[in-house]
């Protein structure tokens, strides 16, 4: 559920500052609701001490807290208590819409889209009667912000002109700036971050003479999500900090601080600088504390689920993303539910065997269509590239080439620099496997946006289709840090590029002796299953065995499942930790569909004059060694 939405209300609340709530408005302003709520109580045990509207004003604000509390449940009865009011004046009609209208703002806020929409329509219909224009005004955008909030975005921009109308109407222009800031949300939501831009700026002209309202400070983090969006961090930076204040008090402030950590740390993961970006988080926990039910619970707990990713932690990333899926299938919640398929889809590609890469595809597919649907860009080009990656790792590379260039004109279109580059350079990739010639203009093309970006792992993947040799190239790969060099060697792993390049590895297939390019000499010494494992990938590097071929070859068994798939499992991990100089990297021993394959990429030498020691597997009995346990 989106909080933004509580800006186009709070102007509510301004409304009902009746003096004699002004006491109970202070500790509501400090988030102090459970002192508010039994305040109110009482005042309205106090009924004849007060006026009607006053009573009904008071209800509003136990609507109010029952929102910020989460108390849902609270709000029909408020409702109905007030209902049963013989509401007679035209300033008690009036406050009654207003209650209304609370409820709605409520239910909006609780994404309960229908109940909002039903308590603003009874609300601007009162206000309609009463010929209100800044309650009818409210009203239309209660409804529109509902809309904008379930994706129905075709909404907002068919009342557009309607909307504008109903601001300048109550000759106060700062309520066109509510105007904006929802028109800016639609162009952000689609990825539309330029068009976004242009009307937040006009809003935040609007509200110059306003800079200590919360509506201000959250049009400053808009901005700064818009430029986030577009991986501008410098400026992104500048707007978040200006949108944060920490010396100001009340639950808004309070919400436009977090939102605009929450917004730095996702784009310190979305440009690699992961230590910072777990900083923040840790920051935000102390915020917002542990509670996995609130928006801002969920959408921490959604950006540790990709900064894990990210890190190359899948373990930790998958239990993350169960515990949100749990969540996100009690509220129904279908957008939420789509960017749990894509963070689960990736922890699939890196992790999965082929019956979960096929799985993996029909979930981003799907994902795919309904982000097309509903206009969003970044999300869409973020779906291709991982489609791309996985029809390349299961042999498709016409099918992911064609992924590659959708990919480069959706972020073309929408100036997605960052994933602009990351989709031009699968399609260089992808080019080089299928034998189509590269232009070198399209790698002179990306030199200076790699630059403006200062993207250093970009920049090593470029190196790579230069003339350069591959020692050259490997110097640089290893002056990234690990996060980057894992997203390089990933890269090539997903879509099995060849390079030119010297000996990594050295086997003495009589000796047992191996010696690779990083680690030196391995030890294989008793290791013969391990070792005879390594042969066979190894000596006919790119040709797949399957399950059944390694427990024929391996323990001259046929296969069974209950048997030989863990011990295959087992040994495939033994190996890997022996011989791979990252074992989270793998650079040798690949999964294929059916089974494992050695990396053709990687060189090898057999020799049987490396070592003089004598073969180590004489005089041992095969049998003991050779079966499974």
């Amino acid at each position: 559920m989106a909080t933004e939405q509580k800006k186009a209300h709070e102007v509510y609340f301004d409304s009902l500052r009746s003096p004699k709530l002004e006491e109970v408005f202070a500790m509501i302003d400090n988030s102090q609701f459970d002192e508010a709520v039994v305040w109110l109580e009482n005042f309205i045990s106090e009924a004849d001490k007060h006026d009607q509207q006053e009573i009904i004003d008071a209800y509003a604000q136990l609507i109010r807290i029952s929102a910020e509390t989460r108390n849902f449940s609270k709000i029909h009865d408020y409702i109905e208590r007030v209902k049963s009011f013989d509401i007679q004046t035209t300033q008690e009609k009036n406050r009654f819409a207003h209650c209304l209208y609370s409820a709605g703002a409520s239910w909006s806020y609780a994404g309960n889209t229908a109940k909002a929409l039903a308590h603003f329509e009874a609300s601007y219909n009162i206000a309609v009667d009463l010929n209100d224009p800044i309650l009818k005004f409210k009203n239309k955008m209660g409804m529109a912000e509902s809309h904008r909030t379930k994706g129905n975005y075709s909404y907002v921009l068919e009342n557009r002109d309607s909307l504008e109308s109903a601001a300048k109407e109550t000759e106060q222009p700062y309520y066109s700036s509510y105007v904006y800031n929802l028109l800016g949300n639609v162009q952000r939501k689609q990825g539309n971050y330029q068009e976004a831009i242009v009307y937040f700026q006009k809003a935040l002209d609007i509200l110059e003479n306003h800079k200590n309202s919360s509506t201000y400070h959250y049009t400053l983090w808009a901005m700064g999500t818009c430029y986030a969006g577009l991986e501008d961090e410098e400026k992104a930076k500048i707007y978040l900090n200006l949108a944060t204040n920490e010396q100001s008090k009340g639950v808004e402030f309070w919400r436009n601080n977090v939102l605009a950590k929450m917004t730095l740390a996702e784009l310190k993961v979305v440009v690699g600088k992961y230590d910072k970006a777990e900083e923040l988080y840790n920051d935000i926990n102390k915020l917002v504390g542990d509670d996995e039910n609130t928006y801002y619970g969920k959408r921490l707990m959604r950006g540790l689920a990709l900064l894990k990713l990210k890190e190359g932690k899948y373990d930790d990333a998958n239990e993350l993303i169960d515990r949100l899926v749990v969540n996100a299938a009690k509220t129904d919640n279908q957008r939420e539910g789509m960017r749990l398929r894509t963070l689960k889809a990736e922890v699939f590609l890196r992790t999965g065997e082929t019956s979960q890469h096929e799985q993996a595809v029909a979930m981003i597919e799907e994902a795919l269509v309904f982000n097309q649907k509903q206009g969003m860009k970044r999300h869409e080009a973020v779906c291709l590239e991982l489609l791309a990656r996985l029809d390349s790792r299961t042999g498709y590379f016409e099918d992911a080439y064609k992924r590659a260039l959708e990919m480069v004109n959706v972020a073309k279109a929408s100036h997605f620099d960052r994933l602009f580059i990351r989709a031009k350079l699968i399609t260089f990739v992808l080019m080089r496997k299928l034998g189509k010639n590269i232009k070198t203009n399209d790698l002179l093309e990306l030199q200076p946006i790699i630059n403006r970006l200062n993207t250093e792992a970009e920049r090593v993947i470029l190196g790579r289709f230069e003339t350069q040799s591959y020692d050259t190239w490997s110097q640089k790969l290893h002056l990234l840090n690990e996060h980057g060099q894992r997203y390089v060697n990933e890269f090539f792993e997903d879509f099995h590029f060849v390079p030119e390049q010297s000996i990594d590895m050295e086997i003495d297939p009589n000796s047992h002796y191996v010696r690779e390019k990083h680690l030196g000499e391995i030890p294989f010494h008793n290791k013969f299953t391990l070792m005879r494992l390594l042969l066979l990938l190894a000596e006919t590097p790119g040709r797949e065995y399957s399950k059944e071929e390694i427990s024929e070859k391996i323990w001259q068994q046929e296969y069974n499942p209950l048997r030989h798939d863990n011990n295959i499992y087992i040994n495939i991990n033994r190996l890997r930790k022996l011989i791979e100089p990252n074992p989270r990297e793998s650079r040798y021993i690949m999964n294929g569909s059916k089974g494992y394959y050695f990396n053709p990429a990687m060189k090898v030498n057999f020799s049987t004059k490396i070592s003089n020691t004598a073969p180590r597997l004489q005089g041992m009995s095969r049998n003991s060694e050779l079966s499974p346990t």
